[in-house]
Formats: structure tokens, C-alpha cells, sequence
């Protein structure tokens, strides 16, 4: 038979669950219910507990743009109040980029988890439900989202910049047809008002993006496009991307014309 006061000193003398189950040969579910009878006061497991590294920022500034864009494009704020972000499993550094940038303005180091074909980045903190509360409501938010006014009506190029960058990085994609190499530049997304968003602060920094609506199974995908050689490496190198995929793509797309000889707008 154990000795449960035995077992409790061990856990006050910080052992872990698992160690002392072991020790003493008894499941761990049934030794956790036996400490907690005996009065010990269970510490909180450390995959659940919240790091703070500082207040939240709500200025909006570079870093807190293009974090609110990254949230606009697969960032989700659930009716609970739970933060959370996902990713295709092969954009590691877009994710880390994601990570870095939620750090530094909500102050907060959120779970980060891999799945078969995803990475999720995740935070139930008050302190995290309270920063995007501020900018974007709760639910369901794909055809109704829009960036916040305070970059929409802001005229700093520094503002504007990295908010494109973050609702290319989620929303956009780079892709180019294998004959010819004609490029494409494209931003699809289920609400118009983020398209206009979208279009119309690249329009304020010299991009003319065309745009339309196009028929989809579950309605409708408001999309903005560039087409030109020119107009794909000036957003590449002015605007850019975090993500993975696109830099890939780009990189390919660079090199196949310069193997083709391509005139001088190549780098």
C-alpha cells in the first residue's frame, strides 16, 4: 500500500506526476484524485500556462499593421474569445514571421502546434482577446472583414506597406504560366471590403491592381490581379512577401527567365 503523505511531499518538493506515479506504481489519474482529496493544491500544467512578455501595443505602427493584416487574411477571433491562426505546414518561416510579430504588439507567447498538413498558432489569453477585440469583432468574419479604419485612412507609407504585405502573405498568391512565364499577382478573398481595402492602398502607393468578382461554389471571390513582368517584381521587391510559397514560386519564376534570356527587368 502507498503512502499518500509521502507521495504528497514528494509532489510539494516539486516531482512531477509522472515521476512520482512511477515511484510509487499507481495510475496517474488515480494519484492526481488522491492528492487533490488529501487537500494538496494542484499546480497548473505548464502547456496551459499563458507567457507575458509585456503590455499590449495598440498603436499602429509597422509591426501592429501587419499583424492586424495577417489577422484579417487567416486569423480568426472565435465567439469565445480564443485567438487563433493557421498555416500551410511547408510556410515555417511565414508562421515564425506570424509568431515574432504577435509577440511584439499583443505581448503574449502563444502555442504553436503541427499537424498533419497545418501549423496552428493559438491564444486564449485575456490579454490577447482584449488587443483583437479592439480592432475586429468576434466569430465568423470571412465575408464581412475589412483592415481597421486606422490604416485604411492612413497616409504613412510605413503603415501601409506592411499591411499589404500581411493580406498577401495570407490572401494572395504568386503564380506563373510554365510556356510563356507571364506572371500573375493575385489577391482573393470572400469579402469585397477587404478587396477595395486591398486595392485601394496598393492605389495609394502606385500599384493599379484590376479586380472583378468571380462565381464560387459557396458564392462569390472578389479578386484583384497584376499581370505585367514590370508590375510583379516592383511588388516582389517594394511590397514582398512572408510567405514560403510565394518566395519559392518567385525565385523559380526569376531564374527560368534569366535562363531564357530575358530582357534587363530581371535582377
Amino acid at each position: 500500500m502507498y503512502d499518500i503523505k509521502a507521495a504528497a511531499k514528494m509532489y510539494e518538493n516539486n516531482f512531477s506526476i509522472k515521476k512520482i506515479s512511477d515511484l510509487v506504481g499507481i495510475p496517474r489519474e488515480t494519484l492526481r484524485i488522491k492528492l487533490i482529496s488529501s487537500g494538496i493544491k494542484m499546480r497548473k500544467s505548464k502547456r496551459y500556462m499563458v507567457k507575458f512578455l509585456h503590455n499590449s501595443k495598440f498603436e499602429i505602427n509597422p509591426l501592429s499593421s501587419e499583424l492586424l493584416a495577417l489577422h484579417a487574411g487567416d486569423g480568426c477571433l472565435d465567439i469565445t474569445g480564443e485567438w487563433s491562426f493557421t498555416s500551410n505546414k511547408n510556410d515555417k518561416k511565414h508562421v515564425k514571421n506570424v509568431v515574432d510579430k504577435f509577440q511584439q504588439v499583443v505581448g503574449v507567447v502563444p502555442n504553436v502546434n503541427v499537424r498533419r498538413d497545418r501549423i496552428e498558432i493559438r491564444s486564449k489569453s485575456k490579454q490577447t482577446t482584449d488587443y483583437f477585440s479592439r480592432f475586429f469583432p468576434r466569430g465568423k468574419k470571412s465575408h464581412i472583414v475589412s483592415l481597421p479604419k486606422e490604416i485604411v485612412n492612413s497616409k504613412d507609407i510605413k503603415i501601409l506597406k506592411p499591411a499589404l504585405r500581411g493580406l498577401f502573405s495570407t490572401d494572395g498568391c504568386f503564380t506563373f504560366n510554365k510556356v510563356r512565364l507571364s506572371p500573375r499577382i493575385e489577391f482573393r478573398v470572400k469579402s469585397r471590403k477587404l478587396r477595395n481595402d486591398f486595392v485601394n492602398l496598393a492605389k495609394s502607393i502606385g500599384f493599379e491592381f484590376n479586380f472583378n468578382t468571380q462565381k464560387h461554389w459557396n458564392g462569390v471571390i472578389f479578386t484583384a490581379y497584376l499581370e505585367r513582368n514590370k508590375d510583379a517584381i516592383e511588388w516582389m521587391d517594394i511590397i514582398g512577401s512572408t510567405c514560403d510559397t510565394h518566395l519559392k514560386k518567385y525565385k523559380l519564376w526569376k531564374k527560368l527567365l534569366r535562363l531564357r534570356g530575358s530582357p534587363s527587368l530581371v535582377k
